[in-house]
């Protein structure tokens, strides 16, 4: 549990800063990280809004303990230009079910 959460708080503070990085210089962070510039352009600024809202869904789910939230953050985050969203995934999957009692 604790391990899932951690992989989701991290996976979604570094997609929102890889969001916010993308907005800010219109390059990905993976330009900044390991020298690739696969897309750059204008296009760059409606990838990383889409980035900012996973990384907001992804901590929002982190925090109302919600696994569903955790996993869309994190499949929404892969359309962006980013790996880090694969950390909020793995950590939501990890996330336990909620048990419905009927």
């Amino acid at each position: 549990m604790v391990v899932a959460k951690a992989l989701a708080t991290i996976g979604g503070i570094l997609t929102l800063i890889a969001g916010i990085v993308d907005i800010a210089t219109r390059n990905p962070l993976a330009h900044y990280i390991y020298g690739l510039n696969v897309i750059s352009g204008s296009i760059m600024i409606y990838l990383g809004i889409l980035g900012i809202v996973a990384g907001l869904m992804t901590l929002y789910g982190e925090y109302k303990n919600d696994r569903d939230f955790v996993i869309a953050g994190g499949a929404l985050g892969l359309a962006t230009p980013t790996e880090f969203s694969l950390l909020s995934l793995i950590g939501g999957l990890l996330m336990q079910k909620e048990k419905v009692k009927a």
